[in-house]
């Protein structure tokens, strides 16, 4: 430890110590991630760095907090956590020995000169990035979202009730957990800056807790406090206790695989550790051709493109979707009904024919009933104009449906 050490916070008056996953950032003009981890390993704190490799001067830090605000530090491989230095202190001192804007948790500092130019990252924000959405949203829903995002959607339907919805965007339309899809869901992104997984695990309001986070280009060093040339048992320890392993979990329970295959092919980097993410998911080698550009849209086999409709045409188009293509009411009376208008509708028009002509004849024997002030006119009546109008609206259905298959072929 060097001897400009901070000071460790005193926890006398605390003895039980809980730790909290806490993440920063440091920007700069400059940056060495290496010098960095150096830095927390003198200090001896425990943390993670993790940055790009096109932008290291833009660095995420992860540290581990107690409820006085002091940061986790270890003296030796076998020895439990303590209490170390306090993290206002260190995002101060971070701040000054690196010329650089810091912020963890609630505390910032700002030391960047001002006569210091940063790096542009302008040209990044139009940089066009590829899109794969796994969710368990309505396929009659998709036209209503390309309407709503301005974008054309490809939907592609996977087993279990599953879709992948697929898309092109550019950088500065990407939001952090903000996904087309309903939530729960999983997004897949490529683009020549990152290849990651996002999961938003929860059906409300997306934030920061709801997600779970990985990329395969995203480098990281981790600093098991003062202990030098660690082993790897000790880095996976330490990544335990930063969280790491809640990832995969909660994405696998998100989008529904095995959570154990999916942590192994975190800790293949780039391209070939995404491939293997979408196998274990059971996605079709297809989504992969897409992602990288392998594929067009418009050739990625069994997909449906939704082109920016209006929201007439959305609504249009949600409701054929329903009415021809929906099988989520498959078994109900109302689903197999709709089975034998689809493929008997010869049929159904003289059924539902029959049924306008009991409608009718029911009518007029209640007219003749109440005339002669029978039991049971009004009842009569009243089931007759009901049967003759459901008859009169599903013949108009059958119509529009045939209309629509013939259409379609």
């Amino acid at each position: 430890m060097s001897e400009d050490s901070l000071p460790s916070v005193d926890t006398n008056a605390d003895p039980v110590v809980t730790w909290t996953v806490q993440e920063g950032a440091m920007v700069a003009a400059k940056l060495d991630p290496h010098a960095v981890c150096q830095f927390f390993r003198e200090q001896n704190i425990v943390a993670e760095a993790d940055w790009f490799p096109d932008t290291p001067h833009l660095l995420g830090v992860n540290v581990l907090r107690n409820q006085a605000d002091g940061l986790a530090s270890l003296d030796a491989a076998g020895e439990p956590l303590r209490v170390g230095a306090a993290l206002p202190e260190v995002v101060n001192k971070l701040a000054e020995e690196f010329e650089a804007d810091v912020l963890i948790g609630e505390y910032q500092a700002n030391k960047i000169p001002a006569d210091k130019p940063m790096p542009s990252r302008s040209s990044d924000r139009s940089q066009p990035v590829r899109v794969v959405e796994i969710s368990r949203m309505p396929v009659s829903s998709v036209p209503f979202c390309a309407a709503a995002e301005g974008k054309t959607l490809g939907c592609v339907t996977l087993p279990e009730g599953r879709i992948a919805l697929c898309y092109e965007t550019i950088r500065a339309d990407i939001v952090e957990g903000s996904l087309i899809s309903r939530i729960p869901a999983v997004g897949l992104y490529v683009s020549d800056h990152d290849q990651r997984i996002v999961a938003v695990t929860s059906d409300e309001v997306a934030d920061p807790e709801k997600l779970a986070i990985h990329s395969w280009l995203l480098q990281t060093e981790v600093v098991p406090g003062a202990v030098e040339n660690p082993d790897p048992a000790l880095e996976e320890q330490v990544r335990e206790y930063l969280g790491h392993s809640s990832s995969p979990n909660r994405i696998a329970e998100t989008v529904g695989c095995d959570a154990q295959q999916l942590a192994e092919t975190f800790k293949i980097t780039g391209q070939d550790g995404m491939v293997r993410a979408i196998e274990v998911m059971g996605l079709p080698a297809e989504a992969a051709a897409f992602l990288y550009g392998r594929l067009d849209l418009e050739d990625v086999p069994g997909i449906e493109i939704f082109h920016e409709p209006g929201w007439a045409a959305a609504m249009g188009h949600s409701i054929d979707m329903r009415i021809l293509h929906s099988d989520e009411d498959a078994k109900t009376p109302f689903g197999i009904l709709r089975k034998l208008e689809i493929e008997h509708p010869t049929l159904m028009k003289v059924v539902n024919a029959a049924q306008v002509a009991v409608g009718i004849g029911l009518v007029g024997a209640g007219l003749v009933g109440l005339a002669g002030k029978k039991r049971f006119s009004k009842l009569s009546l009243l089931g007759g104009i009901m049967l003759a109008i459901d008859g009169g609206l599903r013949s108009s259905v059958v119509l529009h449906m045939n209309s629509r298959i013939v259409g379609d072929l």
